[in-house]
């Protein structure tokens, strides 16, 4: 069993109630439905073969071996420094906005121009077909930044001006990265399904790692839903062989979440006959019933 999962294991013996025989009970649940994870974890990497998207990288176990590859490349997080460049000029201009520039803000503008000119000298290093966009967004930036000097002012008109602008050229560099990151991804899954055969990719799960809780119709949820033919949908209970991951930075942690979502899904099949019923609160539909008792909408 990994280290992360065992980490959790330990905790059981925290859970409430504290003592007596219904703690013995709670322990005992807890003891079955550990013995059911562990099972499920020592196939998971060997006869259910699994893919991590964790960081940069896409990781495949199965058969009992690891490998990985990055799919986010280094470019395309220069493509988002310059998207957040953008961001980064127009939240500045809303701070200011209808403010006469004082040493203080002509100071802030002078830095931001030194580091948007050393920005667009960066870009260099992207491949010729990736420089139009992040070149333009940095040069009308500027360009902005010298009009804002001259007037004297953050203008509100400028304001307005630029955040019009903006907002198709950070697009346009956001196009540019997700097909950066899109391409790598199936290459990858691609070269790995016709490895694994078609008998044993039916098996597959994904598991998404991410900081943040999982946006609606993010890239790589996206791109696995149609590989797999999943049915895209908002919150754990849509989960069915994609599960995201959230605030998990490892690839026990991401394991230890799979197999738990496997458990719940089978316990769930036998006892309520849907195997998705485990992913929304047990207490959801009855919670529903009696608020609208006592707080019925509409009133």
């Amino acid at each position: 069993m990994n280290p992360y999962t065992a980490q959790r294991i330990a905790l059981a013996d925290t859970y409430l109630p504290a003592a007596g025989p219904l703690a013995t009970t709670n322990r005992g649940f807890h003891e079955c439905y550990n013995h059911l994870l562990g099972e499920t974890l020592d196939r998971l990497g060997h006869a259910i073969p699994v893919l991590v998207m964790l960081h940069d990288d896409l990781h495949l176990s199965a058969a009992g071996s690891r490998q990985y590859v990055q799919v986010v490349p280094e470019h395309y997080h220069q493509l988002k420094a310059v998207a957040h460049s953008g961001f980064g000029m127009q939240l500045w201009l809303m701070t200011h906005r209808a403010k006469v520039l004082n040493e203080t803000l002509r100071s802030q503008l002078q830095a931001n121009s030194e580091v948007l000119r050393q920005s667009r000298a960066a870009l260099d290093c992207l491949p010729i077909a990736e420089r139009a966009t992040p070149a333009t967004l940095l040069d009308t930036s500027l360009g902005f930044i010298h009009r804002i000097m001259a007037a004297g002012g953050v203008e509100t008109e400028l304001v307005e001006e630029y955040s019009t602008w903006m907002a198709p050229h950070v697009m346009k560099l956001a196009r540019a990265a997700v097909r950066l990151e899109i391409d790598a991804l199936h290459e990858a899954t691609d070269r790995w399904r016709r490895e694994l055969g078609e008998s044993m990719w039916r098996d597959v799960y994904v598991v998404l790692c991410g900081t943040h809780q999982p946006r609606y119709r993010q890239a790589a949820s996206q791109y696995f839903d149609r590989v797999l033919g999943e049915h895209p949908g908002i919150g754990a209970e849509s989960e069915d062989r994609i599960v995201f991951a959230e605030n998990i930075d490892e690839l026990d942690g991401a394991f230890d979440l799979l197999a738990r979502h496997i458990v719940d899904q089978q316990a769930s099949t036998m006892i309520f006959g849907y195997r998705g019923r485990l992913q929304k609160d047990l207490l959801a539909d009855v919670a529903t019933e009696y608020l609208d008792q006592i707080l019925p909408t509409g009133e």
